[in-house]
Protein backbone atom coordinates (compact mmCIF):
# COMPACT_ATOMS: atom_id res chain seq x y z
CA UNK A 1 0.00 0.00 0.00
CA UNK A 2 1.40 3.34 -1.06
CA UNK A 3 0.35 6.93 -0.53
CA UNK A 4 0.51 9.87 -2.89
CA UNK A 5 4.11 11.15 -2.55
CA UNK A 6 3.16 14.82 -2.62
CA UNK A 7 0.62 14.67 0.21
CA UNK A 8 2.89 12.43 2.27
CA UNK A 9 5.40 15.28 2.59
CA UNK A 10 5.50 17.44 5.73
CA UNK A 11 3.02 20.32 5.70
CA UNK A 12 5.75 22.88 6.25
CA UNK A 13 7.70 21.59 3.23
CA UNK A 14 4.59 21.68 1.03
CA UNK A 15 3.85 25.23 2.20
CA UNK A 16 7.41 26.35 1.51
CA UNK A 17 7.31 24.82 -1.97
CA UNK A 18 4.05 26.63 -2.69
CA UNK A 19 5.49 29.88 -1.39
CA UNK A 20 8.62 29.49 -3.52
CA UNK A 21 6.59 28.78 -6.64
CA UNK A 22 8.00 25.26 -7.01
CA UNK A 23 4.59 23.67 -6.48
CA UNK A 24 0.96 24.60 -7.07
CA UNK A 25 -2.16 23.87 -5.11
CA UNK A 26 -3.71 22.60 -8.33
CA UNK A 27 -1.01 19.92 -8.51
CA UNK A 28 -1.62 18.94 -4.90
CA UNK A 29 -5.36 18.55 -5.47
CA UNK A 30 -4.73 16.63 -8.70
CA UNK A 31 -2.54 14.26 -6.67
CA UNK A 32 -5.36 13.79 -4.15
CA UNK A 33 -7.83 13.08 -6.96
CA UNK A 34 -5.50 10.49 -8.48
CA UNK A 35 -5.10 8.83 -5.07
CA UNK A 36 -8.87 8.73 -4.59
CA UNK A 37 -9.35 6.97 -7.93
CA UNK A 38 -6.87 4.32 -6.83
CA UNK A 39 -8.47 3.78 -3.41
CA UNK A 40 -11.42 1.61 -2.44
CA UNK A 41 -11.58 2.25 1.30
CA UNK A 42 -14.83 4.24 1.56
CA UNK A 43 -13.23 7.09 3.51
CA UNK A 44 -15.57 9.84 2.24
CA UNK A 45 -19.31 10.29 2.46
CA UNK A 46 -18.97 13.26 0.08
CA UNK A 47 -16.09 13.59 -2.35
CA UNK A 48 -15.79 17.09 -3.87
CA UNK A 49 -12.96 17.15 -6.42
CA UNK A 50 -14.42 19.87 -8.67
CA UNK A 51 -15.00 22.25 -5.76
CA UNK A 52 -11.53 21.54 -4.35
CA UNK A 53 -9.87 22.01 -7.75
CA UNK A 54 -11.63 25.35 -8.28
CA UNK A 55 -10.44 26.60 -4.89
CA UNK A 56 -6.92 25.33 -5.58
CA UNK A 57 -6.78 27.32 -8.81
CA UNK A 58 -8.10 30.39 -6.99
CA UNK A 59 -5.41 29.92 -4.35
CA UNK A 60 -2.72 29.72 -7.00
CA UNK A 61 -3.99 32.87 -8.70
CA UNK A 62 -4.08 34.73 -5.40
CA UNK A 63 -0.55 33.64 -4.52
CA UNK A 64 0.73 34.62 -7.98
CA UNK A 65 -0.78 38.07 -7.40
CA UNK A 66 1.19 38.38 -4.17
CA UNK A 67 -1.52 37.45 -1.68
CA UNK A 68 -0.94 35.25 1.36
CA UNK A 69 -4.05 34.01 3.14
CA UNK A 70 -2.43 31.85 5.79
CA UNK A 71 -0.13 28.87 6.45
CA UNK A 72 -2.69 26.36 5.11
CA UNK A 73 -3.15 28.24 1.83
CA UNK A 74 -3.54 25.70 -0.97
CA UNK A 75 -3.10 22.58 1.18
CA UNK A 76 -5.78 19.86 0.64
CA UNK A 77 -7.81 19.05 3.76
CA UNK A 78 -10.48 16.47 4.61
CA UNK A 79 -13.27 17.37 7.06
CA UNK A 80 -15.19 15.00 9.31
CA UNK A 81 -18.92 14.96 8.59
CA UNK A 82 -19.76 16.51 11.96
CA UNK A 83 -18.61 19.96 10.77
CA UNK A 84 -20.88 22.27 8.86
CA UNK A 85 -19.44 23.10 5.44
CA UNK A 86 -21.50 25.50 3.31
CA UNK A 87 -23.20 23.80 0.39
CA UNK A 88 -22.45 20.26 1.57
CA UNK A 89 -25.15 18.15 3.23
CA UNK A 90 -24.27 16.94 6.72
CA UNK A 91 -25.31 13.54 8.00
CA UNK A 92 -23.18 13.11 11.14
CA UNK A 93 -23.21 9.41 10.36
CA UNK A 94 -27.03 9.25 10.30
CA UNK A 95 -29.11 7.72 7.52
CA UNK A 96 -30.69 11.04 6.57
CA UNK A 97 -29.16 14.52 6.30
CA UNK A 98 -29.55 16.94 9.17
CA UNK A 99 -31.50 20.20 8.74
CA UNK A 100 -29.87 22.62 6.33
CA UNK A 101 -28.95 25.05 9.12
CA UNK A 102 -26.20 22.63 10.16
CA UNK A 103 -24.39 23.30 6.86
CA UNK A 104 -23.39 26.79 7.96
CA UNK A 105 -19.68 27.15 8.75
CA UNK A 106 -18.61 27.49 12.36
CA UNK A 107 -15.43 29.25 13.55
CA UNK A 108 -13.06 26.37 12.74
CA UNK A 109 -14.29 25.95 9.16
CA UNK A 110 -14.33 29.72 8.68
CA UNK A 111 -10.69 29.85 9.77
CA UNK A 112 -9.84 27.07 7.33
CA UNK A 113 -11.78 28.62 4.45
CA UNK A 114 -10.24 32.04 5.03
CA UNK A 115 -6.84 30.52 4.28
CA UNK A 116 -8.04 29.08 0.93
CA UNK A 117 -7.36 25.47 1.91
CA UNK A 118 -9.21 23.18 -0.54
CA UNK A 119 -11.65 20.80 1.18
CA UNK A 120 -11.44 17.48 -0.64
CA UNK A 121 -14.64 16.20 0.95
CA UNK A 122 -16.48 15.12 4.10
CA UNK A 123 -15.12 11.97 5.73
CA UNK A 124 -17.24 9.23 7.27
CA UNK A 125 -17.87 9.03 11.00
CA UNK A 126 -19.71 6.84 13.47
CA UNK A 127 -23.38 7.78 13.83
CA UNK A 128 -23.49 10.94 15.97
CA UNK A 129 -19.85 10.23 16.91
CA UNK A 130 -20.91 7.60 19.45
CA UNK A 131 -18.44 4.74 19.03
CA UNK A 132 -14.75 3.95 18.91
CA UNK A 133 -14.44 1.22 16.28
CA UNK A 134 -15.45 3.31 13.28
CA UNK A 135 -18.41 1.20 12.20
CA UNK A 136 -21.51 2.61 10.52
CA UNK A 137 -24.49 0.48 9.49
CA UNK A 138 -25.94 3.21 7.24
CA UNK A 139 -22.94 4.11 5.10
CA UNK A 140 -20.55 1.25 5.60
CA UNK A 141 -17.33 1.22 7.56
CA UNK A 142 -14.17 2.69 6.00
CA UNK A 143 -11.50 0.07 5.49
CA UNK A 144 -8.22 0.40 7.32
CA UNK A 145 -5.83 0.90 4.38
CA UNK A 146 -2.98 -0.99 6.00
CA UNK A 147 -4.59 -4.33 5.15
CA UNK A 148 -5.70 -4.72 1.55
CA UNK A 149 -6.73 -8.34 2.02
CA UNK A 150 -9.00 -8.11 5.08
CA UNK A 151 -11.50 -5.34 5.87
CA UNK A 152 -10.31 -4.07 9.23
CA UNK A 153 -11.87 -1.20 11.19
CA UNK A 154 -10.03 2.16 11.16
CA UNK A 155 -11.13 3.32 14.62
CA UNK A 156 -13.67 6.01 15.37
CA UNK A 157 -15.54 8.05 15.57
CA UNK A 158 -13.44 10.04 13.05
CA UNK A 159 -13.30 6.86 10.98
CA UNK A 160 -12.59 8.32 7.55
CA UNK A 161 -10.13 10.96 8.74
CA UNK A 162 -7.10 8.78 9.32
CA UNK A 163 -7.84 6.78 6.18
CA UNK A 164 -7.91 9.98 4.09
CA UNK A 165 -4.35 10.72 5.20
CA UNK A 166 -2.96 7.25 4.62
CA UNK A 167 -4.55 6.86 1.19
CA UNK A 168 -3.11 10.19 0.05
CA UNK A 169 -6.33 12.15 -0.51
CA UNK A 170 -5.60 14.83 2.11
CA UNK A 171 -2.57 16.44 3.70
CA UNK A 172 -4.49 17.32 6.89
CA UNK A 173 -7.71 16.00 8.40
CA UNK A 174 -10.18 17.79 10.67
CA UNK A 175 -11.88 15.59 13.24
CA UNK A 176 -13.48 15.78 16.65
CA UNK A 177 -12.70 14.05 19.94
CA UNK A 178 -14.94 13.54 22.95
CA UNK A 179 -13.57 10.34 24.48
CA UNK A 180 -11.02 9.22 21.91
CA UNK A 181 -12.60 9.94 18.53
CA UNK A 182 -9.35 11.35 17.14
CA UNK A 183 -6.87 9.44 19.25
CA UNK A 184 -8.33 6.00 18.50
CA UNK A 185 -8.39 6.27 14.68
CA UNK A 186 -4.98 7.98 14.71
CA UNK A 187 -3.58 5.00 16.60
CA UNK A 188 -5.33 2.42 14.42
CA UNK A 189 -4.27 3.99 11.11
CA UNK A 190 -0.74 4.92 12.14
CA UNK A 191 -1.01 8.70 11.99
CA UNK A 192 -0.79 11.47 14.62
CA UNK A 193 -3.81 12.96 16.34
CA UNK A 194 -4.35 16.05 18.47
CA UNK A 195 -7.08 16.17 21.12
CA UNK A 196 -7.40 19.75 22.32
CA UNK A 197 -8.33 20.97 25.78
CA UNK A 198 -12.09 21.42 25.98
CA UNK A 199 -12.92 25.05 25.26
CA UNK A 200 -9.65 25.80 23.46
CA UNK A 201 -11.40 25.87 20.07
CA UNK A 202 -15.09 26.73 19.61
CA UNK A 203 -17.54 23.95 18.80
CA UNK A 204 -20.27 25.97 17.08
CA UNK A 205 -21.68 24.24 13.97
CA UNK A 206 -20.17 20.92 14.97
CA UNK A 207 -22.83 18.30 15.74
CA UNK A 208 -22.55 17.73 19.51
CA UNK A 209 -22.13 14.54 21.48
CA UNK A 210 -21.16 16.05 24.85
CA UNK A 211 -21.34 19.79 25.40
CA UNK A 212 -18.69 19.59 28.13
CA UNK A 213 -16.20 17.19 26.52
CA UNK A 214 -16.44 17.76 22.75
CA UNK A 215 -13.39 19.27 21.06
CA UNK A 216 -12.47 19.91 17.44
CA UNK A 217 -9.08 18.48 16.59
CA UNK A 218 -6.55 17.54 13.96
CA UNK A 219 -5.04 14.45 12.40
CA UNK A 220 -1.91 14.44 10.27
CA UNK A 221 0.92 12.18 9.26
CA UNK A 222 3.38 13.39 11.88
CA UNK A 223 3.52 15.40 15.10
CA UNK A 224 5.25 18.40 13.56
CA UNK A 225 2.42 18.56 11.00
CA UNK A 226 -0.02 18.84 13.89
CA UNK A 227 2.11 21.60 15.37
CA UNK A 228 2.12 23.43 12.04
CA UNK A 229 -1.65 23.14 11.55
CA UNK A 230 -2.42 24.03 15.16
CA UNK A 231 -0.39 27.23 14.85
CA UNK A 232 -2.24 28.04 11.64
CA UNK A 233 -5.75 27.57 13.05
CA UNK A 234 -5.53 28.36 16.75
CA UNK A 235 -7.15 31.77 17.34
CA UNK A 236 -4.44 32.80 19.80
CA UNK A 237 -1.25 31.30 18.36
CA UNK A 238 -2.11 32.14 14.73
CA UNK A 239 -1.89 35.84 15.57
CA UNK A 240 1.79 35.37 16.40
CA UNK A 241 2.39 34.52 12.70
CA UNK A 242 4.87 31.72 13.47
CA UNK A 243 4.17 29.30 10.67
CA UNK A 244 7.21 27.19 9.79
CA UNK A 245 8.23 24.70 12.45
CA UNK A 246 10.38 21.60 12.58
CA UNK A 247 10.60 18.53 14.77
CA UNK A 248 13.64 20.01 16.54
CA UNK A 249 11.44 22.82 17.89
CA UNK A 250 9.38 20.19 19.74
CA UNK A 251 12.42 18.51 21.29
CA UNK A 252 11.99 20.12 24.71
CA UNK A 253 8.47 18.74 25.22
CA UNK A 254 7.98 16.07 27.87
CA UNK A 255 5.54 13.23 27.25
CA UNK A 256 4.12 10.86 29.82
CA UNK A 257 3.38 7.29 28.72
CA UNK A 258 1.23 5.21 31.13
CA UNK A 259 2.70 1.75 31.54
CA UNK A 260 -0.46 -0.21 32.27
CA UNK A 261 -3.49 1.99 31.60
CA UNK A 262 -4.91 -0.09 28.74
CA UNK A 263 -4.01 -3.46 30.23
CA UNK A 264 -5.09 -3.34 33.87
CA UNK A 265 -8.56 -4.87 33.41
CA UNK A 266 -8.03 -6.97 30.29
CA UNK A 267 -9.37 -10.51 30.06
CA UNK A 268 -6.87 -13.35 30.42
CA UNK A 269 -5.02 -13.91 27.16
CA UNK A 270 -4.64 -10.20 26.30
CA UNK A 271 -0.96 -9.41 26.31
CA UNK A 272 0.82 -6.06 26.20
CA UNK A 273 3.21 -6.40 23.27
Amino acid sequence: MTAAPLLASPLSELAQALEAGNLTSEKLVASAIEAYRASDDNSYIQWCPEQALALAKASDRARKAGAFTGPLMGLPVSVKDLFGVPGLPIHAGCARPLPERWQAAGPVIKALSAQLAPVMGKTHCVELAFGGLGTNSHWGTPANPWDKQVHRVPGGSSSGAGVSLVNGTAALALGTDTAGSIRVPASMTGVAGLKLTAGRWPTQQIVPLSHTLDTPGLMARRVDDLDYAFRALDPVVSKQRVVHTSASELADLTFGVPAAFFWENCSPGCVNR
